[in-house]
């Protein structure tokens, strides 16, 4: 509650449980986490990539007559929504990587799929 707008920086976590609460532990909370490193600002920027992703594999989802693209769309949905759920009770920070970068290539797949149509 010290800094709520702009957060503590990173890797500050542990260090404030430890000096504030005596507990030298994590968050097991993704969410918890970015709301206290980087604040009330860096938390909504966080969830709205997350939700701008999401919306975009929705919206092509949803209009591609392509049988393939929709289960590739829909599996990376479904496994975007697990990550989003899975990270409010651990901290995802092994899998990080590979999900941005199977991320990148859908992304990129998505782009020249629709690039090619129009």
């Amino acid at each position: 509650m010290q800094r709520p707008i702009f957060g503590h920086g990173k890797n500050t976590f542990i260090p404030l449980s430890k000096k504030k609460f005596n507990v030298y532990g994590n968050t097991h909370n993704d969410y918890l986490l970015y709301a206290v490193e980087h604040g009330i600002i860096g938390l909504i920027i966080f969830v709205f990539i997350f939700y701008r992703i999401f919306k975009y594999f929705w919206e092509n989802f949803k209009i591609t007559n392509d049988k393939l693209d929709n289960y590739l769309y829909l599996s990376y949905i479904a496994g975007l929504s697990a990550y989003i759920f899975s990270m409010l009770g651990v901290n995802i920070i092994v899998t990080r990587y590979p999900f941005w970068i199977y991320t990148a290539i859908i992304l990129k797949y998505s782009y020249l799929k629709t690039s090619t149509i129009n």
